[in-house]
């Protein structure tokens, strides 16, 4: 008997693991398979299971396979980078104004990622059912506010996926067209989870925070902030851009003005080095660098960088063209691009290039 026992067990996991496989995980919220019995239970919370169920989902091919499992064997190192010289202090303030900056994303195995992935597609027209069915039944209007923000975050996302995605099948940078889609890969989910605008008088702000899974299905928290004070009296103007991954500062340029110019742009500017080649290494692929180096660029690395930028300060919306450096040299120690680097007259990119737009709706 207990060699017979021995025998069933294995059938039983494989068994539970293909009826998991079939089922979609955005019904796991209401089939809660994991509670159909221990042997589902044991199943589900297996790293092997994880793999397997983001695979298939994902449609991720052999590449793309290696690529996510090399990523997380350097997780370690990769992300976690304690060596910049950014000013600590302020980076401690920044976290108290912001306390979604303490929100760090942890991942080591696929497990992490399948939770993460499985939490962010719940569908929030359900949610939204379900909060107006508890209106009927205790008509508070808090819980109408609750309705009003997960529908603001579900335009949102629509915008902003629709947004990324034109980006990565532009024609742009003289390069011929569908290399910046090849470099990108398909992504395999963009989620909006914050979003804060402000718009005042003498000041506007504006923050957004959206995970990005990538082509081979690693994650990544993008946090971007935009704002602007305005001195009405003296004229000033002081703006600020940066993008935060996982928590982490990527870049942040600052620039203080006046309007009638009486005194040149001050800049402020820095970022990440190594922390930029960890998310050119978990967004780009590789297949289509050697094509790239046929093109007339200043260098490899540097297109990479600037079309990472531009790719980044498409979440800001109307924002996207961001600060303005000197017209020689961009933004004294910002972040690296062709934008950074003097060139001859024919050679410079124009401003509709620079400043690339996908179309004029706002996300709003």
């Amino acid at each position: 008997m207990p060699a017979t026992k021995h025998r069933k067990q294995p059938f039983d996991l494989l068994i539970c693991t293909n009826i998991l496989l079939f089922l979609h995980c955005k019904d796991w919220s209401i089939s809660k398979p994991y509670l159909i019995s221990s042997t589902f239970n044991q199943v589900f919370k297996t790293v092997e299971f994880s793999k397997q169920y983001l695979i298939n989902i994902f449609q991720l091919n052999k590449e793309e396979i290696i690529k996510i499992e090399y990523l997380l064997q350097q997780q370690p190192k990769i992300l976690n980078n304690d060596s910049n010289n950014f000013n600590k202090k302020e980076n401690e303030q920044k976290k108290k104004k912001i306390k979604l900056e303490e929100n760090i994303l942890k991942i080591s195995n696929f497990y992490d990622i399948l939770q993460l992935y499985v939490k962010q597609i719940k569908n929030r027209m359900n949610i939204i059912k379900q909060h107006a069915l508890q209106y009927e039944i205790e008509n508070n209007p808090l819980i109408v506010d609750k309705m009003i923000n997960i529908l603001t975050l579900e335009k949102v996302n629509k915008i902003l996926s629709n947004k990324l995605q034109n980006f990565i099948t532009s024609d742009m940078y003289n390069l011929p067209k569908l290399i910046i889609l090849d470099l990108f890969g398909k992504l395999k989910g963009i989620f909006v989870t914050q979003f804060k605008e402000i718009k005042r008088e003498e000041s506007s702000k504006y923050f957004i925070e959206y995970i990005v899974f990538s082509n081979c299905g690693f994650p990544l928290i993008i946090q971007s902030h935009y704002s602007h004070e305005i001195d009405t009296y003296r004229s000033n103007h002081n703006e600020k851009e940066s993008v935060l991954i996982n928590s982490k500062e990527l870049f942040f340029h600052e620039v203080f003005s006046n309007e009638h110019s009486h005194f040149s742009k001050e800049f402020k500017a820095r970022y990440d080095d190594k922390l930029l080649k960890d998310v050119k290494e978990i967004l780009f692929t590789k297949k289509d660098e050697t094509t790239l180096q046929q093109y007339d660029k200043v260098d490899l690395e540097l297109t990479l960088n600037t079309i990472l930028f531009d790719w980044f300060k498409v979440a800001l919306s109307k924002y996207c063209r961001g600060i303005e450096g000197d017209e020689e040299n961009g933004i004294p120690g910002g972040f690296p691009t062709i934008y950074n680097q003097p060139e001859d007259g024919d050679d410079e990119m124009n401003e509709e290039d620079r400043a690339f737009i996908v179309d004029d709706e706002e996300i709003e």
